[in-house]
């Protein structure tokens, strides 16, 4: 089903085409002439190089009459007469031995009967056609003459028979005939084509078909006029219902009122772009606006920190012993000075937090339980993870301690996505070297990297460098702090600057 909306003018019109099946063996054209006129049939199923047979129809003798001639594909009458009327076939010699039926009804009355009618309101400028394409090929020098109920009529005519209608009245009103002399072969010939026209008072909604043919299909016009439009038209469909050998259709168009129209096009024009902007401006500035949005929900809401949880973070990495002097640098001093001090985040750190003669793997399995997150920290020689058997290497006790707090939060973190893992990045890490689990975390969330600043380098160029991976770590973090965070201060008493 075909469904249009159609802008609102004072006067509308619409034309639906509808076309036929290629082959043409059920398709009947009927032409209306006179005695003693010109008639030319045209075989629209084949072109100028196609071979065609033409015969009569309706009786045991199906060869054509006196008077009739075929000339390159076309059927001459010349002229009709009384015993020329009946039907007419063509058909194309090749494969497809595609058929057209004519119906030739001759009268012997001056002006043929019309086989149309044309409609035009009242007021309206208009014109009729002549409709006799086939007889202007046959020769370009020619006479046309229009006739109005079978009396000469002086209007204006153009080279094509056109004629027009200045402001339509009731008077024009009537049965127009376009006659067309030419000479054939030396003798002289009259074609004649009939059209009845029709004046509209007031308001009217008719539907006018006519055939056109165009390479070698048939289409079936069908023009849906309205001479004003009221309310009542609006919103309302008009439907045309299609019938051919190939299908059947229905067209449907509907009248809208332009302003509307415009006006709920522009909106939804509007919304959309608006749409699509906000959009952009949330995947630009995600991280951004989730933080602006918990440090307001901090200031208008009660704060409720999460259930069970002792800890914000649990924070492993390599001690002194192993790690490089920048891991712990970053664990002891940077981290907790930005997330406790400053983000007023809980820190449970190795080394720092847990008392001395405690069951190591104990005290792991019970804090890792109780933190929101586990932030694990990579480092170019962050090799030990890989875990292998004692038997193949000896890991240190510092090794083993990093690799059972990591296993037993990645089991945590793998099995019941809790606590969430954080991986901070501090230099090349080569992931090929640490064991399937983070290599399977880094591929699905990914990790942070963080640059250390070059020594010397101004205080705001320290904060710019990485303003974004402290955004994005605290982008992470839990929404509330659990507020249980330890206040550790330097035992030489200075504090601490955000690097």
């Amino acid at each position: 089903m075909l469904s249009n909306h159609i802008i609102l003018f004072p006067y509308f019109s619409i034309s639906l085409y509808a076309l036929s099946h290629s082959d043409h063996s059920k398709d009947i054209e009927t032409y209306h002439v006179s005695v003693g006129h010109l008639l030319v049939l045209k075989c629209h199923t084949a072109d100028g190089h196609t071979n065609v047979i033409w015969s009569r129809e309706g009786g045991h003798n199906q060869s054509l009459p006196g008077g009739l001639e075929v000339r390159d594909g076309l059927l001459l009458f010349l002229p009709v007469q009384m015993s020329h009327n009946g039907p007419y076939t063509c058909e194309k010699g090749d494969k497809t031995k595609s058929k057209m039926t004519f119906k030739v009804r001759v009268s012997s009355e001056k002006c043929p009967d019309p086989p149309e009618t044309i409609s035009i309101p009242q007021g309206v400028n208009g014109g009729l056609p002549c409709k006799q394409k086939e007889i202007f090929k046959l020769n370009s020098t020619r006479n046309i003459r229009w006739m109005k109920d079978c009396h000469l009529v002086e209007r204006q005519v153009n080279d094509n028979g056109f004629i027009r209608l200045s402001a339509a009245s009731e008077n024009d009103a009537g049965k127009y005939t376009c006659l067309v002399d030419i000479s054939l072969d030396g003798r002289e010939y009259t074609a004649a084509r009939s059209i009845q026209l029709t004046i509209k008072n007031g308001t009217y909604i008719l539907w006018m078909a006519e055939v056109v043919h165009k390479r070698g299909r048939v289409y079936r016009v069908s023009t849906l006029s309205i001479s004003k439009v009221l309310r009542q038209f609006l919103n309302v469909p008009f439907r045309c219902h299609v019938l051919s050998p190939a299908d059947e259709k229905t067209g449907e168009v509907w009248l809208k009122e332009g302003i509307l129209f415009f006006s709920y096009t522009a909106l939804c024009l509007a919304a959309s772009l608006i749409f699509l902007a906000l959009v952009a401006v949330f995947l630009l500035f995600k991280v951004d606006l989730l933080l602006a949005y918990r440090s307001l929900l901090r200031h208008f809401t009660a704060q409720q920190a999460p259930s069970g949880k002792l800890y914000d973070a649990y924070v492993s990495f390599l001690h002194s012993d192993i790690g490089s002097a920048e891991v712990v640098s970053f664990a002891l001093q940077v981290l907790p000075e930005v997330l406790e001090r400053q983000h007023g985040y809980s820190l449970y750190i190795r080394g720092r937090d847990d008392c001395p003669g405690e069951a190591v793997h104990n005290v792991i399995d019970t804090t890792v339980r109780q933190c929101c997150r586990l932030i694990i920290i990579l480092s170019p020689m962050a090799k030990v993870p890989t875990c292998r058997n004692k038997e193949e290497e000896r890991i240190s006790d510092e090794q083993n301690q990093l690799c059972y707090e990591q296993k037993i939060g990645l089991y945590e973190a793998l099995t019941h996505n809790n606590p969430k893992v954080i991986l901070v990045e501090i230099g090349p890490v080569d992931y090929s070297c640490l064991p399937e689990s983070l290599r399977y975390i880094k591929r699905k969330q990914g990790s942070l990297m963080w640059r250390r600043p070059s020594i010397g380098k101004h205080r705001l160029t320290k904060l710019y460098l990485n303003r974004n991976f402290w955004k994005n770590l605290r982008f992470h973090m839990p929404s509330v702090p659990t507020r249980m965070s330890r206040n550790v201060i330097p035992a030489d008493g200075s504090q601490t600057k955000m690097f």
